[in-house]
């Protein structure tokens, strides 16, 4: 009874144990496996394990069972062996396995017992660990050879050796590097492993898409072949089957070079050993980089006092222990100033008084402990000169903390504030156009047309008065059309009319052709000098007018007695000349308007007042009968038609459906069978003497009292001239539509070609650096960072311009695809917790929600909220900024609370408006050029995404986003 317990016991524990137990004969039979050995090997049953014949099938290696016997013949037991199995299905087994040997008396082996552990994952762990191991000791074995003071190709050739000998990638003993010539677009083969002699040849120099490696250079994109193909181009006695990874050398998106390696012919491609290759060829990347950059370093070292001489940057220091002030050649060029002794007093004496009170607060600033400042001013040269300055320092504190050394740079950017003002009135100017251009659109009066200009050109140009003056057909006089702003009315009125013969001002207009400056009237010999001398004039422009090469007349502005001489410039005139384009349009089309009412008002007093209305009406009247021919034609059909007379035209018999063509005996028939009237438009008709007309004909069935239908009443109207005029009027609009996308287009342009050269040149800043850092000094570190600091502010600007540049050329092209808006949000606010801790605010996350999907362009999105995050750091002193992500049943909210400067009432409306800050609080300390929330408000609303500002003035703001969820299927 006691055994039975035991062996019961035994038996529970046997099936309920987590570990494998078993037993097994000498020959391999399963004797005993319990529950947990079924499962590891992933058999139905025990029944189906103790059936196996040889338990040596279930080994890795089938030999394996034979060696783990003898080794318990001899030792008796097998202590945690780690060996390597099959499951049922045929997948990998690893186990952990304690076993003993059980003998009789006589010492003969009975049967194995032990125990087993699965520890497949573990070790499937530790081989990914040995392989990470493995990828980052070749990585950094060749990241060493690289920063060895050894040559390019050497270089090269030990990466290759480094290669092939990877445990992990199983190459073939051979391949090569090649590097791209930039002059003549060639592959040029620098270093290889194993190439015979004739491939050495041949692949000496590869054309860009020739062969594999020119393909992958052409494309910069990787290639794998499996096996010798028709891509294999370059071929050679002896060539073995192999197949390929090319991997380009990419540096910026720039193809540096290539990689070949070469595998087996049974070897499948791997994406794992793809990119890890492409890790090395980064790391050739910076290596083929450095190697530029050093052997552009000695020429550069000579050139760099010339170029910070060409650049307009002087060096300047200020000790405030011994209070000597430093000054270097350049600074003192900038200023217009010889070598001198300097003093703060000194410094201020050539700073622009209006720009006193800049430097005053940057002194303060630096006081406080504020580093890295940086402002624009302007100083006075000796000759009266004003020069503009960029003004840069960074201050130098002892152990103590205090304020020991200030030291810095001068920049002329003179030139460059001369461009962007440029640019602000040519941006000016365009609007000026395109409002000048809405205006007249609805024009209809000569006055609706003179007012909007006079006052869009007293905007722009100063000249508050502006005139038409129109020319006759026969050119003999200039009658004024409208004028507006002038101080004498009544004096304006007598010079109404102008006789162009005898004036020269005038006849230069007619005759050039071209705009006609009068710098000062009252000297000029051109002008009538009682004219000039009643109305006052000073400076006179006169721009012509013209429409499809024919001159309609003039616009004029200028001066008057006290506004003294103003004399416009090559862009003012550029302006100008484009508004006249557009009064040109609207006067043709005034004219147009102003000859039909004309026709519309005598065809209605003569209706009224003549029966014979039909005798004298603008358009062709005329009868038919069925068969089309002539009954009856008024004057205006006669002379569309050159007919000598009605008597003639009746005689001839003329037939309408012959005259004007086909498009009219289907509309003909209709009407005479159904009695049905017709109208058709735009007939093309080729008259007798050659000329093409467009007309309208309009038919009204004849009929007698009884309801016969006897013919046809015929209205043709001649078209022709109206359809040419509207066609001029669109072509015209579609110029000046044209006009704005160019501008659009340029900016998108401009922005590119600037952001290129610029990250060019902040990729040698980072190679110059990483050389000659720990080569200088402190103070000369600090000039690294105010190249970095100055460069990354010129690049954000450049990012903005190009982005909202694409918005308005409409090729910004979205990408909608499913987003995690939560973990956005969190590695942005991950990105920003330094640039928080910098200025000791506290910046919160808090979003009670596991995800949150969206589907949206996630550049757009991610662009929004990284420009709401920065904004709220920026302009938050003290305190912290709460982020907060919310959801309700369909959408998630997020919330970006500050408690910085807030934002005024009045400025809450132009808070989107691109180049917008405000004057107060968000001013011009702080960096920017007024882009960031317009972009973010245009990436929003492109993505349908509400946004909500709310704020207080000096206590903080507050931005909601509202996210619709993604719908789940």
């Amino acid at each position: 009874m006691e055994n039975k317990k035991h062996i019961d016991k035994f038996s529970e524990i046997l099936e309920n144990s987590i570990e494998g137990i078993y037993q097994s004969s000498p020959e391999g039979k399963f004797i005993t496996v319990n529950p947990a050995v079924v499962k590891m090997f992933r058999y139905n049953s025990a029944s189906e394990m103790l059936a196996i014949e040889n338990t040596a099938d279930l080994y890795w290696d089938s030999h394996e069972r034979q060696r783990l016997t003898n080794l318990l013949e001899t030792d008796g037991v097998l202590l945690n062996k780690e060996i390597k199995l099959k499951r049922s299905d045929g997948e990998l087994l690893w186990v952990l396995v304690n076993s003993r040997a059980v003998r009789n008396n006589s010492g003969k082996v009975l049967y194995y017992e032990g125990t087993s552990i699965d520890i497949t994952e573990r070790k499937i762990v530790e081989s990914a660990q040995l392989l990470q191991q493995q990828i980052s000791n070749i990585l950094n074995e060749i990241l060493r050879n690289t920063n060895k003071y050894i040559s390019l190709d050497e270089c090269f050739l030990n990466t290759l050796k480094i290669l092939v000998t990877a445990p992990f990638l199983s190459l073939l003993e051979k391949g090569g590097i090649f590097l791209v010539d930039p002059v003549d677009d060639v592959l040029v083969l620098k270093t290889h492993l194993n190439f015979p002699v004739e491939q050495q040849q041949l692949c000496s120099r590869v054309l860009f898409d020739n062969c594999l490696c020119g393909k992958a250079a052409k494309t910069g994109q990787v290639l794998y072949t499996q096996k010798i193909d028709e891509q294999h181009e370059i071929a050679y006695n002896g060539i073995i089957p192999h197949g390929h990874y090319i991997i380009p050398i990419l540096s910026s998106n720039e193809v540096l070079g290539v990689i070949v390696v070469y595998l087996s012919e049974e070897h499948e491609e791997n994406l794992d050993e793809i990119e890890f290759m492409k890790s090395v060829a980064d790391i050739l990347s910076g290596a083929i980089r450095r190697e530029q950059a050093e052997k552009m370093m000695q020429e550069k070292h000579d050139l760099l006092i010339e170029s910070q001489t060409n650049a307009h940057i002087g060096n300047w220091s200020h000790d405030l222990i011994t209070n000597e002030i430093y000054w270097s050649d350049e600074s003192f060029r900038i200023i217009g100033r010889e070598r001198q002794d300097l003093t703060v007093e000194v410094v201020y004496s050539f700073t622009h008084p209006d720009d006193m009170h800049v430097l005053h607060d940057v002194v303060k600033e630096s006081t406080a402990g504020k580093i890295g400042m940086g402002h624009e001013i302007r100083i006075l040269r000796p000759n009266g000169e004003i020069r503009w300055i960029h003004h840069r320092w960074f201050s130098i504190y002892d152990k103590n903390g205090k304020e020991i050394k200030r030291l810095g740079t001068h920049q002329d950017i003179t030139e460059r504030k001369n461009v962007e003002q440029e640019l602000r009135e040519s941006e000016e100017k365009l609007q000026s156009v395109m409002r000048i251009a809405q205006q007249l659109e609805l024009a209809r009066t000569p006055n609706e047309i003179v007012i909007p200009l006079k006052e869009e050109i007293e905007k722009i140009l100063g000249y508050k008065s502006s005139w038409i003056y129109l020319i006759e057909e026969n050119a003999e006089y200039a009658t004024l059309f409208s004028s507006a702003g002038e101080k004498d009315a009544d004096l304006v009125e007598q010079v109404s009319t102008i006789k162009i013969v005898g004036d020269p001002f005038m006849e230069e207009i007619v005759r050039a052709d071209h705009t006609v400056i009068v710098e000062d009237a009252q000297t000029d010999p051109r002008t009538n000098k009682e004219i000039v001398e009643r109305l006052g004039n000073r400076t006179i422009i006169n721009v012509p007018i013209i429409f499809e090469n024919h001159q309609l007349g003039c616009i004029g502005t200028g001066t008057f007695g006290d506004e003294g001489v103003m004399v416009p410039s090559e862009s003012e005139l550029n302006y100008l000349e484009t508004v006249a384009r557009h009064i040109a349009v609207v006067i043709d089309r005034i004219k147009f308007i102003t000859e039909n009412k004309e026709s519309a008002e005598k065809i209605r007093q003569l209706a009224y007042f003549n029966e014979n209305i039909v005798s004298s009406a603008p358009v062709g009247i005329v009868t038919v009968n069925t068969e089309g021919n002539v009954t009856s034609a008024n004057e205006a059909f006669l002379k569309m038609m050159r007919s000598p007379g009605l008597e003639e035209t009746l005689k001839l018999g003329m037939n309408t459906k012959s005259v004007l063509n086909a498009g009219i005996t289907e509309a003909f028939n209709n009407a005479l069978a159904n009695g049905d009237p017709f109208e058709l438009k735009n007939l093309h008709y080729i008259s007798h003497w050659g000329k093409e007309l467009i007309v309208t004909l309009k038919g009204v069935p004849q009929k007698t009292i009884d309801g016969e239908i006897t013919g046809l009443i015929l209205v043709i109207d001649d078209v022709t001239e109206r359809i040419k005029s509207r066609q001029k009027i669109e072509k015209a609009l579609e110029i000046a539509e044209q006009a704005n996308r160019v501008k659009t287009l340029f900016m998108a342009n401009m922005s590119h070609e600037i952001r290129t050269p610029l990250n060019s040149i902040l990729g040698f800043y980072d190679v110059i650096k990483e050389r000659y850092w720990d080569k200088t000094d402190e103070e000369e570190q600090l000039f690294f960072d105010s190249i970095q600091i100055s460069g990354q502010r010129l690049l954000r600007t450049i990012h903005e311009v190009l982005d909202i540049s694409q918005m308005e050329a409409g090729i910004y092209k979205m990408k909608l695809e499913k987003l995690d808006l939560k973990n956005m949000i969190l590695e942005i606010v991950q990105e920003y917790q330094p640039m928080a801790r910098d200025k000791s605010l506290k910046l919160n996350f808090n979003a009670d929600l596991n995800s949150a999907l969206i589907r949206a362009d996630e550049y757009g999105v991610s662009q929004a909220i990284y420009s709401l995050i920065d904004n709220a750091i920026k302009y938050t002193q003290q305190g912290k900024i709460d982020i907060n992500l919310e959801q309700n049943t369909d959408n998630y909210i997020l919330i970006i609370k500050d408690t910085g400067i807030g934002i005024s009432n009045e400025y809450l409306s132009s808070l989107f408006e691109p180049f917008s800050q405000e004057s107060e609080g968000y001013t011009k300390k702080y960096q920017g050029i007024g882009l960031g929330l317009s972009l973010t408000k245009r990436h929003l609303d492109l993505n349908k995404i509400d946004i909500d500002v709310n704020s207080i003035k000096g206590v903080g703001t507050t931005f909601t986003l509202c996210f619709e969820k993604l719908k789940m299927l």
